[in-house]
């Protein structure tokens, strides 16, 4: 008899998150898992924000296509978030809102993961605070 397949999902504001903080863990499933793994990263910003020199159209090409890379070294599926306009939230402004909600929502159920990482709650007033962090984890929280 095959073993149920084990699905876990990692939602996170920007490109280079999941790199931060869930690589590891995904890597540790693999190796617990094997083929019966099968891991997503939710990317829930457009990734045109913060080059010195390069286009936003540029960065965000860049980005998806390190993204890509970087997933199919590490054996896992890339999404970037999309809101029900079909647009992508832009990055450095994203809140909590219906329409980010309602994405965030859809993507969830639809690939209905075992386990789900995002970034923590920020709990003392003096650590940093992006808003793209915060609003990611105040909506999986939500």
């Amino acid at each position: 008899m095959e073993k149920p397949q084990m699905k876990i999902l990692c939602v996170h504001a920007h490109f280079d998150d999941l790199e931060f903080y869930g690589s590891g863990t995904f890597e540790l499933f693999r190796q617990k898992h094997g083929d019966q793994l099968r891991a997503r990263s939710v990317v829930c910003t457009d990734g045109r924000a913060g080059h010195h020199f390069r286009t936003r159209k540029e960065t965000e090409d860049i980005r998806r296509k390190e993204q890509q890379a970087a997933a199919e070294i590490a054996g896992y599926e890339t999404e970037v978030l999309t809101l029900p306009d079909g647009s992508h939230p832009r990055e450095g402004c994203l809140i909590l809102d219906t329409n980010f909600m309602a994405a965030l929502w859809h993507s969830i159920r639809q690939f209905q993961p075992d386990y789900l990482f995002c970034p923590p709650l920020t709990s003392h007033t003096l650590a940093g605070l992006h808003i793209d962090h915060e609003a990611v984890a105040e909506a999986v929280r939500k």
